[in-house]
């Protein structure tokens, strides 16, 4: 084989490389290698794709849309690569701001603040039925709904966690599910007898005491003894009372 022909195959492989490369590159969310003088339908989709792969909404559908970059002028601005950077702290959700920069050849053309509208979608719980104040959440009263989070940030409640919940408020059918609409199903009742386990490192103690409010696994109440000693406590899913001991 000539020289030349060598030099030529050397650069071919080469150019191979660097073009499997910047494929990488793009599909993991880096920069975007673009044609040499790309416009504006190319600049918003890798706009589009740069901000949907870096958001931090992992394994949610994300929807960018309304994409405005003032300063952009699609028949004099020559690039060829496209970097979209998203300000720390961002939500990601909503409309927001990034910079983008174009490049040719290496070199930085031009910087621009480009702003966006993102929504984001997943699924969330919503009443099947109307709900009604203190009912219990069964099967039949709710359902799987997608819907947009920046509606329902607070509606991060499995279908398995909703389930056994009591109602804190009134809903609607089709009402999001709010995680501060519901709570544990209560499983003490004011004026119920409590098992109250007070423990230290060598000793624990099992007494009896009268529960003065409602209580569900988790929730701190206050019970108050034979004595009329009133102890606080965290309710544990068995019903028992723990009491932090002093010593």
């Amino acid at each position: 084989m000539s020289r030349f022909l060598k030099i030529s195959a050397a650069l071919s492989i080469v150019l191979a490389i660097a073009l499997t490369l910047s494929v990488a590159a793009a599909h993991a969310g880096g920069p975007g290698l673009l044609p040499a003088g790309t416009g504006w339908d190319a600049l918003r989709g890798e706009i589009t794709r740069q901000i949907t792969a870096n958001s931090p909404w992992a394994g949610m559908e994300v929807d960018v849309s309304e994409i405005d970059a003032p300063g952009f002028e699609p028949s004099r601005d020559d690039f060829d690569e496209v970097n979209v950077s998203i300000p720390a702290g961002s939500r990601g959700v909503g409309r927001v701001s990034v910079t983008v920069t174009l490049s040719k050849s290496g070199v930085q053309v031009k910087k621009l603040w480009v702003s966006a509208r993102v929504r984001v979608y997943r699924t969330m719980i919503a009443a099947a039925v109307p709900l009604r104040i203190n009912s219990i959440i069964s099967r039949e009263h709710i359902k799987p709904v997608k819907a947009e989070i920046d509606e329902a940030s607070e509606a991060a409640l499995s279908f398995a966690d909703a389930l056994g919940m009591t109602v804190l408020r009134p809903m609607p059918a089709g009402a999001i599910v709010k995680k501060n609409y519901l709570r544990p199903r209560t499983i003490v009742k004011r004026g119920d007898t409590v098992t109250v386990v007070v423990e230290s490192l060598r000793i624990k103690i099992k007494s009896k005491g009268i529960a003065m409010q409602d209580g569900w696994a988790g929730s701190n109440m206050t019970v108050r003894t034979v004595s009329g000693r009133e102890l606080k406590g965290r309710l544990n899913p068995s019903g028992e009372l723990a009491v932090e001991s002093n010593s």
